[in-house]
């Protein structure tokens, strides 16, 4: 079974200035539950088994985090270009798949470190799909990044504004945005609602020296 990336609890949660009981509080589960999650690594070495937490309980905490960074978002006036706002590093391609790659690659694709959460899926330089940490945790069976792959989001040029009715677009099940390059079907990079609340310079100055897209 394919499970949500749990090190983008602590990420999420940090960015959003929540504790760790403020987190538990809003999505209905125990705090230790929180801190187990977040220090799994810590449980790993100290008795070789990582802590696992219910299917439950990590779906309400990841539906309460993605609300969080929605209202956030929703509230925070900006007049930034989608351009501006996504993730995206000229030096390095945007992160995708085809629907016949398997679903091993691209969830080796996404990684270990919590960063992509979503992969557009391509075909002749076209998104047809999106595959998520989700859509593969809901198709347990699936084999292909076709079997798992849900609609494609909504595309939209660099120059575009971002405003509260663009923000209103992310909501599940894609929960991202597309961005193109300007006059162009190509590609650019993707918002998620994570990419619209402010995040302290240390975090952001980490995430550029991953030198990945966060989808």
């Amino acid at each position: 079974m394919v499970l949500p990336d749990l090190e983008q609890i602590r990420k999420r949660r940090q960015a959003l200035g929540l504790t760790q009981q403020k987190l538990a509080d809003g999505a209905k589960v125990l705090r230790v539950v929180i801190n187990r999650i977040e220090k799994r690594k810590k449980i790993k070495n100290k008795t070789g088994r990582r802590y696992s937490p219910s299917y439950d309980d990590v779906q309400r905490i990841f539906n309460y985090l993605e609300k969080e960074e929605l209202d956030r978002a929703a509230n925070m006036p900006s007049d930034k270009t989608a351009g501006e706002i996504c993730n995206w590093n000229g030096d390095m391609p945007l992160v995708t798949v085809t629907s016949s790659n398997t679903i091993d690659t691209a969830r080796d694709l996404m990684g270990d470190d919590g960063q992509i959460t979503q992969l557009p899926v391509l075909e002749s330089g076209e998104c047809v799909g999106l595959i998520t940490q989700k859509s593969m945790l809901d198709n347990p069976k699936a084999k292909s990044v076709r079997d798992a792959m849900i609609d494609k989001p909504i595309v939209i040029d660099e120059d575009m504004k971002i405003t509260p009715g663009l923000i209103e677009l992310l909501v599940p099940p894609q929960s991202c945005i597309l961005v193109s390059q300007h006059n162009s079907r190509k590609l650019k990079g993707v918002i998620v609602a994570w990419d619209l609340i402010p995040k302290k310079e240390s975090m952001k100055r980490r995430w550029k020296r991953k030198g990945q897209k966060r989808v």
